[in-house]
């Protein structure tokens, strides 16, 4: 080997020894290596609340789409639910991240991409809790096209509710599909409320089952009319 190939490969030798040395002496530092680590959950953080933001947007003008044409006058304020336990097995709510100073108000329905989700339970200023529809305090009035008209309530078990009232005379069978009434200040007409999958007399003892994932974590609507907002 030459003297200059011998030079070479010393000053190639002594880089990597610099580069290893310098590399090792900076992960070896705890305070740089914290620092990195917390921009790096910072950047990763942030990216997941900017797609977090786009797919609830998205889902939020899905969902205003899908009722585009079919709330007659009732007017939707957008909400994000988040189902909560309750120590009593009989209830069964969620919380929305709107509430008074949105026009939200106690009664109002709220809605999902199946159907009818529940009724306004509680509001403040930045919150409100809701009932389910298999809720003892869920109350609506239905249709059962062709048949007739009633009134159901939530329960008694979970996801179920049943009639309290029926306004004209019929029976019900499995399978019938439950539509809002459109009677009241609650919903619009046509709207789904569930199906019956149990039918019985009397018909308390009839078993309505509400739309697939109506208490999943989703964006719903807030039916208000517009007299109410106007006058808040």
């Amino acid at each position: 080997m030459t003297s200059r190939n011998g030079a070479g490969w010393a000053m190639m030798c002594w880089a990597i020894l610099v580069l290893v040395s310098f590399g090792a002496k900076r992960f070896a530092d705890p305070a740089r290596r914290g620092r990195a680590e917390t921009e790096g959950w910072r950047l990763l953080q942030a990216q997941l609340i900017d797609e977090a933001r786009t797919d609830r947007e998205v889902a939020r003008l899905d969902l205003l789409e899908i009722y585009r044409d079919g709330l007659d006058g009732f007017q939707p304020i957008s909400a994000r639910l988040r189902p909560f336990p309750d120590f009593s097995p009989q209830r069964h709510g969620g919380l929305i991240d709107v509430g008074s100073a949105d026009g939200v108000a106690v009664g109002q329905g709220v809605i999902g991409r199946s159907g009818v989700i529940g009724q306004v339970a509680e509001v403040d200023e930045m919150h409100s809790s809701i009932v389910f529809s298999d809720d003892p305090e869920f109350r609506a009035s239905f249709r059962i096209e062709g048949k007739g008209r009633g009134v159901v309530a939530g329960g008694p078990g979970r996801d179920e509710f049943h009639p309290v009232i029926r306004l004209d005379p019929f029976s019900f069978d499995p399978g019938d599909l439950l539509l809002t009434s459109g009677e009241g200040t609650r919903f619009p007409r046509s709207l789904v409320l569930g199906v019956v999958r149990v039918a019985h007399i009397p018909i308390e003892s009839t078993r309505i089952e509400p739309p697939p994932g109506t208490t999943d974590s989703q964006e719903v609507l807030i039916l208000s009319l517009p007299q109410l907002r106007s006058g808040r």
